[in-house]
């Protein structure tokens, strides 16, 4: 993949939508790091570089920009399709010459969480370090991709980043990473740029020199939540999830504010692993305070739609 002649001309920021034949907005939020557990290894403890590829079963069919797509190659950043020059249909979690640390593992994990229908491929790089920095320098995200919505969110944890020379080669500030999805490297992606606790979401179109473009200011901190909707999906639902939905973390209830509540229907509360470990009818309080701290989901049937939604316990 391209590195230090990542060319584009910048139209247009925004914190909006993007037309790629399917129209994205992105909004940052905040969400605990969980790593994964008992997950399946993408990297089977091989030393990887930014050339590795790795292949994966995405698990449901995921509809990214214009196609929809069954698997993906997993280098230092995601990639769908068969381009062998991995240039195109690209989800840049963290784009910053990643590779794995010398002296230590630096594992790509992956898991499938969640019930057909209402599934997340979760990918996670953990303990990963630059190849321009130090054996200090680390960083963990994931990726979540969702079934049936098609949205994708890039979770950031915990990262030690002495300095900026990690993100050598990436823009003309060379200060931070290159974050956000690319139907083309050459003529059209959406690409953060600015502080990463308040990133505006940039429409980059048609080629020029690099020096009309920036990344971040720094490396998101810990728990940063960046999510790409796609509007010709039922995004809507999880307007209506939050909506509908209060997570008190002094009381650790759960309030559902529902203008009619069918109290013959049940809402059901997994963990990241997938499994279901709590259900009851709906009611418009729930006690979770005896639940491990820890993310969970809840989903429950209204109005004719599976409504979805997650929180952090602590």
């Amino acid at each position: 993949m391209k590195k230090t002649n990542f060319y584009f001309s910048l139209l247009l920021s925004f914190i909006g939508t993007l037309s790629f034949g399917q129209n994205y907005s992105f909004e940052k939020s905040v969400l605990q790091y969980q790593s994964l557990q008992n997950a399946q290894s993408v990297s089977n403890n091989e030393i990887w570089t930014p050339v590795t590829q790795f292949n994966l079963e995405i698990g449901f069919p995921f509809t990214f920009i214009d196609n929809t797509y069954s698997s993906l190659i997993i280098s230092e950043n995601l990639y769908f399709g068969n381009d062998s020059t991995l240039s195109t249909n690209i989800i840049m979690t963290s784009y910053g010459n990643l590779i794995h640390k010398l002296n230590s593992l630096s594992p790509i994990l992956t898991k499938l969480v969640g019930n057909a229908g209402n599934r997340i491929r979760i990918i996670e790089f953990k303990n990963t370090g630059f190849v321009y920095g130090s054996e200090k320098d680390s960083t963990n995200f994931q990726t979540w991709l969702y079934e049936g919505t098609n949205i994708i969110e890039m979770h950031y944890g915990q990262s030690n980043i002495t300095d900026i020379k990690v993100f050598k080669g990436l823009g003309p500030s060379e200060k931070g990473p290159l974050i956000g999805i690319v139907k083309d490297i050459d003529t059209s992606a959406l690409v953060l740029s600015g502080i990463p606790s308040s990133p505006v979401a940039n429409l980059i179109k048609e080629s020029s020199p690099i020096d009309e473009f920036t990344g971040l200011f720094g490396y998101p901190s810990p728990n940063t939540l960046y999510r790409f909707i796609p509007k010709s999906t039922s995004s809507t639902d999880m307007i209506d999830v939050k909506k509908y939905f209060f997570y008190d973390t002094y009381l650790q209830t759960i309030s559902l504010n529902l203008p009619i509540l069918d109290s013959k229907e049940k809402i059901l509360f997994y963990n990241i692993e997938g499994k279901i470990i709590k259900q009851y009818f709906l009611k418009e309080s729930i006690d979770v305070s005896s639940f491990e701290n820890g993310i969970y989901f809840c989903t429950f049937l209204y109005d004719g739609k599976l409504l979805t939604n997650k929180f952090f316990k602590n």
